[in-house]
């Protein structure tokens, strides 16, 4: 079986995300898959010699070189969509990935084409595409199949320096092109998903604040904070929230799965120490956090799994289950895990803002927080706590 040490878990991070920052520059060639298989070969019988760690790391980083390429182009099966004029319209069949809609009216749709209409017959051409509507007062949900007609665009950078790589943006979210149409005029309902009881509770609650709450603005923030849409915030109030610094607290995130994690162990904590049994059966250190793992997804399901808490219920998960099961381990190693397991699922990530706050702030606070709580005076436990909250945020701040 592999086994890698925790020890070597900094290294390996970092020889593959070299590999990802590499692949930026250097273009694959044809054999770039291969590589990592003949590494992975090679390393096998040597796994006991001196020269194992050597390989281990060069495996690593062309792994991480050739996964960025991978998920950057489009699927090999994607030829008939690469192939196809970006002047003339055609007609797709896709299922609908996410939706969100603007303040003025307009929806943004992420599309998974699996054909397109050829001499009047479906063709097999999978890929991903997103598509942005001008103007839409038509519902669509996740699960949706659709026949669109549109043209489909391939991204293209401008070649400025420092510009803004929208195409590795899109193949972020497995997406590698873009469609546009003014109105849904273009677009034929073909099968209505069934949606979860969760999604169509998150619904219900979009319906009940939009009936509740009839001013457009104080909406959009109840809309941010029940059920984590933030598609209806304009401009105007984006850039508030980023001028006072609160951009974080009305977008769903670990904080708030942290405060229903808290919430939630409290309530279960309260009930378990009425019963002999039940302590018995859940020891509540131990068994509490896996038992809460289910309601965390859930949360994260009616809320709109944003990347942020998803990442957040990943951490919860691999100190759920070290506690589960009595082991130790350096928090730092725990995180680097968690990130690295994100980035060889979704190479991508590495280059997004959320990924990149996100960590940077938990490293901060696994870093600089016992280093610097040394120097906190002496005191109770209460204002010891509250201390250290206030040391967590300063640590944020900085670091962010």
């Amino acid at each position: 079986m592999l086994a890698i040490d925790m020890m070597n878990l900094p290294l390996l991070t970092a020889m593959y995300t070299t590999g990802l920052l590499m692949a930026m520059a250097i273009p694959p060639p044809a054999w770039h898959l291969l590589l990592p298989v003949v590494l992975a070969i090679a390393w096998l019988p040597l796994r006991n010699t001196r020269v194992a760690a050597c390989l281990l790391g060069f495996l690593t980083l062309a792994f991480g070189y050739s996964n960025y390429h991978l998920h950057s182009s489009p699927p090999l099966r994607s030829v008939v969509l690469q192939s196809l004029s970006e002047k003339t319209p055609h007609t797709f069949y896709a299922r609908v990935l996410q939706t969100k809609s603007r303040p003025d009216g307009g929806k943004q749709l992420d599309l998974w084409i699996h054909h397109v209409l050829q001499n009047h017959q479906p063709v097999s051409a999978p890929g991903g595409m997103r598509l942005r509507i001008e103007k839409s007062e038509r519902s669509f949900t996740c699960g949706d199949e659709l026949a669109v007609r549109t043209r489909l665009r391939i991204p293209r950078r401008f070649g400025t320096p420092g510009e803004f790589d929208y195409p590795r943006h899109l193949a972020a979210s497995g997406l590698q092109f873009t469609g546009f149409l003014p109105d849904d005029i273009g677009i034929a309902l073909l099968k209505r998903a069934n949606p979860s009881h969760l999604t169509e509770l998150r619904t219900r609650m979009g319906k009940l604040i939009a009936y509740s709450v009839p001013d457009k603005d104080q909406q959009a923030w109840v809309r941010a904070l029940i059920i984590g849409d933030k598609d209806m915030l304009n401009e105007a109030q984006r850039s508030r929230l980023a001028a006072m610094g609160l951009s974080h607290l009305f977008s769903i995130s670990g904080f708030h799965l942290g405060l229903v994690a808290m919430f939630g162990y409290l309530a279960l904590l309260t009930i378990i120490r009425h019963s002999e049994k039940l302590l018995l059966a859940i020891p509540p250190r131990r068994l509490l956090p896996v038992v809460l793992l289910p309601a965390l997804w859930c949360y994260l399901e009616f809320t709109g799994q944003a990347l942020p808490a998803i990442r957040a219920w990943l951490a919860a998960a691999v100190v759920a289950g070290l506690l589960c099961t009595r082991r130790c381990c350096n928090p730092v190693h725990a995180a680097l895990a968690v990130a690295l397991a994100i980035l060889v699922a979704t190479p991508m990530s590495l280059f997004t803002p959320s990924f990149q706050l996100s960590f940077a702030g938990v490293f901060g606070i696994l870093v600089l927080v016992p280093r610097w709580s040394k120097y906190l005076p002496a005191m109770n436990g209460a204002c010891y706590r509250i201390t250290q909250l206030s040391l967590v945020k300063t640590v944020k701040i900085v670091v962010i």
